[in-house]
């Protein structure tokens, strides 16, 4: 099957192949996370820690059979592997600090609980 991809972030996104690249254009929506509220919820060593809430994905369209969107790492993440979303984590080459080109697209694998505490540094 033939896909489509649209890309949700601000700038290209450069394929390299090991022979022809295939670049992807900004669609001129930006996938991104906003947060509703942010709330203090405790200052440890002088910093203070917020927590944010209501956060929500905007600007990511509903999946469409022969599409892939291309968003954010961020935004994958958040997604939890629940759509056929993906980036481009790879970097090959950099001009003035800008990736030039990924060697793939990536898809996130559903992160699943294993209902064991993470350990807090006990016995430190």
């Amino acid at each position: 099957m033939e896909y489509r991809y649209i890309n949700l972030t601000d700038h290209d996104i450069r394929i390299a192949d090991g022979g022809t690249d295939v670049v992807i254009p900004p669609s001129g929506m930006i996938a991104r996370i906003k947060s509703k509220e942010r709330r203090l919820i405790g200052v440890h060593s002088g910093i203070k820690q917020y927590l944010l809430g209501g956060r929500q994905i905007e600007y990511l369209p509903a999946p469409v059979d022969g599409t892939i969107y291309i968003v954010s790492k961020v935004v994958l993440s958040a997604l939890n592997g629940r759509r056929k979303d993906v980036y481009a984590p790879e970097r090959i080459k950099r001009k003035g600090g800008r990736v030039v080109s990924a060697s793939g697209l990536v898809q996130f694998e559903r992160v699943k609980k294993q209902g064991m505490p993470i350990s807090g540094g006990e016995g430190r």
